[in-house]
């Protein structure tokens, strides 16, 4: 059932493994993960009190909302004036599948952890608390992704930067053409995880053991952390820990480096002489490393 609606909030029961769709132009969008199984969207435009008029389609299991069409007809074409910014607040259920597809709009979004898609040109997408299956497609605007629990990603992005900060990333795809690519927590081992650039840097902070690769005509790799160099089929390669998982780098002239930040950190750096032994045992730590903080031990 399609209707248009001018002011009030929109309901709508479509259980917590329904639907919600959103297609909007110009304007911002924040969507709250709740435990219930209804949709509410509020929403309301900053350049009058008037309520903006909403195109809502609502059919079992799921709802679809997008502003109202301002055609014009310019020599023989349809073009779109006049349409105003409208700031949408969306609950949804937390398990949901949610598509946001938006031009010119910032999309924010939190406790989402059902399958989600999103298409932006000209607007930034800033997700935390987030899980489930990601994909999403940008179009010169920035990307910052924060997870709590398990997560797939798939992002395409064309001039913007992406981050991706997740405690299990179950499975990585991101490519993109100019911006660089931050990568923040524990990769699964298993799968081949997948980076690829133009032009973009990589930058990566592992919280788990992890095996970097790097090809491309002129791609350099640097790293501050403790581990081993590595190289296979003319590929730049780096160790992390046990190097369980496998990251896969491929740019034209993109630079990897690995950082030790707030995450990864070798248990001997405790300093128990056993435990650094057995970190050598595991790969953790390489000879010339584990010399270093037992000879810091004995001193200390």
């Amino acid at each position: 059932m399609t209707a248009e609606v001018h002011g009030g909030a929109i309901r709508h029961h479509i259980g917590r493994g329904g639907s919600f769709s959103l297609r909007t132009v110009s304007g911002t969008v924040r969507l709250r993960g709740t435990d219930g199984d209804e949709v509410v969207v509020r929403a309301g435009t900053s350049a009058s009190d008037e309520a903006p008029g909403l195109t809502v389609r609502r059919y079992e299991g799921g709802l679809h909302v997008e502003p109202e069409r301002r055609d014009t007809s310019f020599i023989g074409a349809t073009i779109g004036i006049g349409q105003p910014e409208i700031e949408f607040e969306v609950d949804v259920p937390a398990s949901a599948r949610v598509e946001i597809n938006s031009v010119s709009a910032e999309v924010n979004g939190s406790a989402l952890h059902g399958d989600q898609s999103y298409k932006l040109v000209s607007g930034a997408l800033l997700l935390d608390d987030v899980g489930g299956r990601l994909e999403a497609k940008s179009v010169s605007g920035d990307i910052h992704v924060r997870s709590s629990r398990p997560l797939e990603i798939d992002v395409v992005t064309t001039s913007g930067d992406l981050e991706v900060d997740g405690r299990q990333l179950e499975l990585v795809r991101l490519r993109s053409v100019s911006g660089d690519v931050t990568i923040v927590g524990a990769l699964s081992a298993g799968p081949e995880h997948r980076v690829e650039t133009v032009s973009g840097d990589l930058r990566v902070e592992p919280e788990s053991g992890l095996t970097v690769e790097a090809s491309g005509p002129i791609v350099g790799l640097q790293t501050s952390i403790t581990g081993r160099s590595s190289s296979r089929r003319g590929q730049r390669g780096f160790v992390v820990g046990d190097g369980a998982a496998q990251l896969r780098f491929r740019s034209m002239s993109g630079q990897v480096s690995l950082e030790e930040g707030g995450g990864f950190r070798p248990r001997a750096e405790a300093r128990d002489p056993l435990e650094i032994l057995r970190a050598v045992e595991r790969g953790e730590l390489d000879v010339d490393e584990a010399t270093r903080l037992l000879e810091e031990t004995e001193h200390a």
